[in-house]
């Protein structure tokens, strides 16, 4: 898939253009922020897919379940469905079975300087922990 963004970043000149599927780094993505909540993995992981908005609130989380975290289980995707929004920009819902436990992880993608990037990202129950109510 090759948006207009990547098509005007190619023509200025841009060297650092990667044909990355937004589906298949939308799952990464889900798949690796999972791993975060669960403490597999550090947070700065997605630090090369990732806008910093999502490294602050991923780092935001992260502090605040440490004393929650739970046994970490195989993380298996069910599902994927992704939809362009207008060119350059990418929603997807990735469907996950984490543990005992189906849940979905929102991701939004964008074209920024040529590539990929996660500007957005989070699952119904992070966004409950993060605002207390949970």
């Amino acid at each position: 898939m090759t948006t207009l963004r990547t098509r005007q970043a190619i023509a200025a000149g841009h060297t650092r253009i990667e044909p990355v599927d937004p589906t298949a780094l939308a799952v990464v993505a889900a798949t690796l922020y999972l791993e975060v909540r669960a403490g597999r993995r550090p947070w700065n992981q997605l630090e090369q897919v990732a806008s910093r908005r999502v490294h602050r609130r991923l780092r935001a989380l992260v502090a605040r379940q440490r004393r929650e975290r739970g046994p970490a289980g195989v993380i298996s995707v069910r599902r994927v469905v992704a939809q362009a929004v207008h060119d350059g920009l990418v929603e997807a819902a990735v469907v996950v079975h984490d543990t005992n436990r189906v849940t979905v992880v929102a991701v939004r993608l964008e074209v920024r300087g040529g590539r990929w990037v996660v500007t957005d990202l989070g699952s119904p129950e992070d966004y409950l922990r993060l605002r207390g109510t949970s």
